[in-house]
């Protein structure tokens, strides 16, 4: 073996228990940095994919007011006919796109998920019925996957013939990905479907959301997880009683209370909802809940001040791994300097010297990258984030950088020493 080899594994070993101390740093110092390199991409990936989506165009809620203002107008003769043409309306326009969604819950016969699935547990109001459970459900129409690129985990997502059917018909649906756990695909449901009247329909599972598939609905965003997905009824048929009028109203109510997509700002899309109600004669008319699509902006923010934050601790750890480096090589030399000064008389040069030197920062880095990458990919895996090759590479400069910084001042530290008066002391 190489003399300066021999040299550099016994200069380490004379401090090894404080040299872990050295190396706990910096892996913490690396991983941070790899981390944060790896989260940038997959932030900046998903940046550009959420600013294309939820700024640029902006999602308002449309909402009815026949209830609170005018009941009258749902037990009028022709708001069938008036309900059925602003749908129309709504779906065939070119100043906007219209999405159909709307939070519906629905009833579950002997459900045994956890609470978190049932509507109204964010306000501690879990409702049950004897066996049946009321769970969050949203409802949707044909545009829904296309417009929110919503990702299936496993199964199929509704077909056109699945916006079609009548009471005794088998309702398909598309489950959150937390209920994996408890149905799998074919599964057939009990239910109650809550749509003016209580009608109680089999549920069919044909699949299942991937994990956190998030939508926007209402001036908000809602996570699909906890979330049964149940397609609209598009039947279009004559009530044959007041009942069925009734029920066929309450369906429209549903389908027409969506969000609109535009460029527009909300008071132009509001202008555009105003004409086609006066057009049809819909008093008091539709209107347009919010402003501005503000919510995805300061989530966008606040994501991008945290990937700030991350990149300047990864900066500040780097210089502080430097330094941390370069005192602990002083250090290590200053007490060692009667052992290096032998090793001067013995045949050993100051370039030797300095390669081992060298040689011990290289070996803690190498002990620290090891352990730091591994840590590195196990954090990326448990969050979801892909672990870049680009990272490794640059925490591989870094290290060299601090290996060289750190030896280089340690070894003009050490020359600056007297080596005769070391030598004649005891």
């Amino acid at each position: 073996m190489n003399k300066n080899a021999c040299e550099v594994i016994r200069f380490f070993l004379r401090d090894l228990y404080f040299s872990q101390i050295i190396i706990i740093q910096l892996v913490i110092c690396f991983t941070v940095c790899m981390f944060s390199n790896s989260f940038r991409h997959y932030f900046t990936v998903g940046t550009n994919k959420f600013e294309k989506k939820y700024i640029t165009q902006k999602y308002y809620q449309l909402v009815d007011r026949f209830e609170d203002e005018e009941s009258g107008f749902i037990d009028s003769e022709n708001t069938l006919s008036k309900l059925m043409l602003f749908y129309d309306r709504l779906t065939s326009t070119d100043k906007f796109s219209f999405l159909e969604v709307y939070k519906q819950p629905v009833y579950i016969k002997d459900f045994e998920g956890p609470g978190q699935m049932f509507d109204g547990y964010e306000f501690d109001s879990i409702q049950k019925n004897g066996d049946f459970s009321f769970l969050k459900a949203v409802w949707c129409g044909r545009t829904f996957y296309d417009i929110y690129d919503i990702k299936l985990c496993e199964g199929k997502w509704f077909r056109e013939t699945d916006f079609s059917y009548s009471r005794d018909d088998t309702v398909p649906v598309v489950l959150g990905y937390n209920y994996k756990d408890l149905y799998k695909t074919g599964d057939i449901i009990d239910s109650i479907i809550v749509n003016g009247n209580s009608d109680g329909n089999k549920l069919e599972v044909i699949g299942f959301t991937a994990e956190n598939t998030a939508v926007a609905y209402n001036s908000e965003f809602i996570n699909l997880d906890n979330y049964i997905i149940l397609p609209f009824n598009h039947v279009r048929s004559i009530p044959s009683n007041d009942i069925e009028r009734k029920k066929a109203v309450y369906n429209l109510m549903m389908i027409t209370n969506g969000v609109v997509v535009s460029n527009d700002n909300a008071e132009t899309v509001q202008t555009y909802i105003k004409e086609i109600c006066s057009e049809i004669r819909i008093e008091p008319s539709y209107v347009i809940v919010g402003s501005k699509n503000q919510q995805a902006k300061y989530i966008h923010t606040d994501i991008k001040e945290c990937n700030n934050l991350l990149r300047l601790i990864s900066i500040v750890l780097i210089v502080f791994a430097c330094g941390i480096m370069t005192i602990f090589l002083i250090i290590s030399i200053k007490q060692n300097i009667k052992y290096f000064s032998i090793l001067l008389i013995s045949g050993f040069d100051y370039l030797d010297l300095f390669k081992i030197i060298l040689g011990q920062s290289l070996i803690y880095q190498i002990e620290s990258l090891f352990f730091s990458v591994c840590i590195s990919i196990i954090l990326c895996n448990r969050l979801d984030v892909p672990f870049k090759l680009s990272s490794l590479i640059i925490i591989l400069i870094i290290s060299a950088l601090v290996s060289v910084v750190s030896s280089i001042t340690a070894y003009i530290s050490f020359t600056k020493y007297d080596i005769s008066e070391h030598l004649r002391k005891r």
